[in-house]
């Protein structure tokens, strides 16, 4: 019996869900564990404010640690690159939709880049990819499940929302009058993949995991994070990048847009073979290239606010 560990969110249970079912097919029978995270119990400001990493992953951690759980199941962008000592990412399933859908008001909304409208969104990477295109808008933060980040854009008078398009296809909540797809912004790292962590030393478990996972995903994911990685700003940085193949190109794409819009960069690179050290090489033209003047600023963002 695997036991697998998941948050208590619908998306989260709709995650763990899919990975039960992958295991059901390959003949191995699995249980579920709901476990509350730091993220899913303070829910009063934006996540980069926090200051740490894996606000939504540590408790899931802990429990991998100390054998209450065999795997975490989790949104694999909310996932720090760098893992707590002994555990390792074992896995992947076929990713699903990348992008960032923005969420109107109402049928009759439209966005004007020189109206004073609100959006809602702690993502500080949607937030300054949004202002870019609309500098005379407000971004307000919100939190909690989409359930209640759907309610809250009822209740309030903003004007618009931007979520996961995977989250809200994944729930079936995809309205096409009110939803549009934002395919001018590129994701954050990892956006779309479920990610499923174990403990290094359980051998048996890595191989059941290793069985189910998605290969062109994997490779996606690892190109993702090590870039992510090598910039060196965390999950809740506003970079954008997707790696994608065809056939013999493996190609990855980059963005970091300033907290106010107003700093914009964007490169691509192709290879052949995505090696880590090549992928961080790309990372680091980005970063002489003014990522890194970016990353000062959203820094001292974090500072002010805290």
């Amino acid at each position: 019996m695997i036991r697998v560990g998941t948050r208590g969110s619908k998306l989260a249970i709709w995650q763990a869900d899919e990975v039960q079912a992958a295991l059901t097919l390959h003949g191995h029978s699995s249980s579920r564990e709901v476990v509350s995270t730091f993220g899913d119990q303070n829910q009063q400001k934006p996540v980069y404010q926090y200051g740490i990493q894996g606000v939504f992953t540590k408790a899931l951690d802990i429990a991998l640690i100390n054998d209450e759980i065999d795997i975490a199941v989790h949104s694999l962008k909310d996932v720090p690159t760098t893992l707590a000592d002994g555990l390792v990412l074992a896995g992947v399933l076929p990713r699903g939709p990348i992008g960032d859908v923005v969420i109107k008001a109402s049928p009759e909304t439209v966005f004007s880049p020189d109206a004073p409208q609100t959006i809602a969104t702690s993502s500080i990477r949607r937030a300054s990819n949004w202002l870019k295109q609309y500098p005379a808008h407000t971004i307000v933060p919100v939190r909690g499940n989409i359930q209640t980040r759907l309610r809250k854009l009822q209740e309030h008078t903003w004007d618009g929302m931007i979520l996961a398009e995977a989250a809200v296809k994944r729930l079936n909540i995809w309205d096409e009058e009110t939803m549009e797809l934002l395919s001018w912004m590129l994701p954050a790292p990892s956006q779309g993949i479920v990610g499923i962590i174990c403990r290094e030393e359980d051998s048996k478990t890595r191989n059941r995991i290793n069985a189910i996972s998605d290969s062109l995903t994997m490779e996606q994911a690892m190109a993702e994070r090590a870039f992510l990685q090598e910039i060196g700003a965390g999950c809740s940085a506003p970079i954008g990048t997707y790696a994608s193949r065809e056939g013999n190109t493996f190609r990855l794409s980059a963005e970091m847009t300033s907290p106010n819009g107003q700093i914009h960069l964007r490169q691509s690179w192709e290879t052949a073979q995505a090696e880590t050290d090549l992928v961080k090489q790309w990372a680091r033209t980005l970063l002489d290239a003014g990522a890194s003047t970016i990353i000062d600023q959203v820094k001292q963002r974090s500072q002010d606010a805290g």
